[in-house]
């Protein structure tokens, strides 16, 4: 029931919008990330350069999110990042669905990713953070733009 409230909601509230909107949400960065320079202010703030590029406000109030995952490592030879931009949105997952949520129920309100990029990448920590951040630009951008929003 209140998987459906939500969909309403975001229907509703999609309604008469104009521009499309999206929350940045950085995943919690470990100890390793911070050992290579990173931030998630830093982060978060290339990510909405991409939004404002692809004309997209980011809103903390939207519904849907680009959700930025690094995964880092630090070692005696530097830095090494997966780094992960995805746009996830609201469905409904139909009752007669053969995939069920992880609680075993069928059908419901799920995130879904409409698009998802990624790279891995290596570097010196020195240089690292903004390599980083350039790359989280970069596959919002490709992200972005493999969507049809506007």
């Amino acid at each position: 029931m209140l998987s459906r409230l939500l969909l309403v909601f975001w229907m509703l509230a999609s309604a008469g919008v104009s521009a499309a909107k999206l929350n940045v949400v950085v995943e919690n960065l470990d100890e390793n990330a911070q050992r290579c320079g990173l931030s998630s202010d830093a982060l978060a703030s290339r990510a909405r350069l991409a939004l404002r590029a692809g004309r997209v406000d980011a809103a903390s109030s939207a519904i849907g999110y680009l959700y930025i995952r690094v995964t880092t490592q630090f070692g005696s030879s530097g830095c090494t990042a997966d780094v992960s931009v995805a746009v996830k949105q609201p469905a409904m997952l139909a009752s007669n669905a053969e995939f069920r949520s992880a609680d075993g129920t069928r059908g419901g309100f799920i995130w879904a990713e409409v698009c998802k990029e990624g790279n891995l990448l290596a570097g010196p920590p020195s240089t690292f953070s903004n390599q980083i951040e350039v790359e989280v630009e970069q596959e919002a951008k490709n992200c972005l733009g493999s969507l049809d929003y506007k």
